[in-house]
């Protein structure tokens, strides 16, 4: 689940515009890197579905504290209270419960 974390990361920072002063095109190499790191979470997904644990979407979903930990909260006055507006890390389950919490952003207006 930790490795399911950082390869997200990876790819997040792989796929962020990049600006430097003197380089302007993008560099072909950042997005074959991360291609290979998509499949790489791919794969581990695979692996974790196949021992029974699946990933739980927070994102856009009501803070349920059974299966999320919440560490910071925002103020988006388009969005209900308790909706979780980030995800920090990634919830897990199996068919027993929750393997690990969510770490996630929740909504609070009036902040």
């Amino acid at each position: 689940m930790d490795l399911a974390d950082r390869l997200e990361a990876a790819i997040a920072s792989a796929r962020a515009p990049v600006r430097l002063r003197f380089y302007q095109r993008p560099d072909p190499r950042v997005g074959a890197l991360a291609a290979g790191l998509e499949l790489t979470l791919a794969r581990t997904a695979d692996h974790l579905a196949s021992i029974g644990v699946r990933r739980v979407p927070s994102v856009g979903r009501t803070f349920d504290a059974q299966l999320m930990e919440a560490v910071s909260t925002a103020s988006r006055a388009d969005l209900p209270d308790t909706v979780v507006v980030e995800e920090i890390s990634g919830g897990y389950c199996d068919d027993k419960g929750p393997v690990r919490t969510a770490r996630v952003v929740v909504n609070r207006r009036g902040n």
